[in-house]
């Protein structure tokens, strides 16, 4: 149980299993000065976080950017990992935010990027529990076309706002497969001249949604 220390996110560059483990009441610290923000900042290429349950994590940043539970940015793997949600407003950011993480990006090795399997975000409130500006997804702000990721079996259950790119499950997919995605929640839009609005991705480029609902 974190209740009452204030966290500074940290690079993942290894292995973490939560072997099945409960994470309570993660709360970022106000004083945090740099983008890139939950659990994790990042997890790298090499970087591994699997069997982990987040159990009412709160970050409000919102002039910040990369925003998830797990991690901000995500070039590795994040598997069985799950996030549930037990306030209006409990994550808050910029650009790029998500409920996992916040940009499933690629590494420095060619054919390589992020995979994200296994895992939902839930929220225990029907108010708006994870809010953003642009590329705000319920599970992934944005999956980046610059190297091969994936995403497979990720479901969502919780109500999202945003201005622009916002998805149930993805704000943005670029060039990229998705796979075995579900959304149970509410959309909402922010502002009246807002852009690309949708129950599974917000915006998708010249990608595949396979399996889906």
């Amino acid at each position: 149980d974190m209740e009452g220390y204030a966290w500074i996110p940290i690079p993942m560059k290894t292995s973490l299993d939560g072997k099945s483990h409960t994470l309570y009441n993660m709360t970022i610290s106000p004083y945090i000065t740099s983008d890139q923000i939950g659990l994790f900042s990042s997890i790298s290429e090499d970087g591994v976080v699997k069997n982990l349950t987040m159990h009412g994590p709160k970050i409000n940043v919102p002039n910040k950017s990369y925003i998830g539970a797990i991690a901000g940015s995500c070039a590795g793997s994040i598997t069985n990992c799950h996030v549930v949600l037990t306030s209006a407003n409990a994550i808050v950011g910029n650009e790029h935010v998500g409920g996992l993480v916040g940009l499933a990006n690629g590494g420095k090795y060619a054919n390589v990027g992020a995979s994200i399997s296994s895992c939902t975000v839930s929220s225990t409130t029907s108010s708006a529990a994870i809010i953003g500006n642009d590329l705000v997804g319920g599970a992934i702000g944005e999956l980046s076309y610059n190297c091969a990721n994936t995403i497979l079996d990720v479901h969502v259950s919780a109500s999202i706002a945003g201005s622009n790119e916002v998805g149930g499950i993805v704000g943005r997919i670029h060039q990229q497969r998705a796979e075995q995605l579900s959304f149970e929640g509410t959309i909402i839009a922010l502002t009246t001249n807002g852009e690309y609005f949708g129950g599974l991705v917000g915006k998708l480029l010249d990608g595949d949604i396979i399996s889906s609902k």
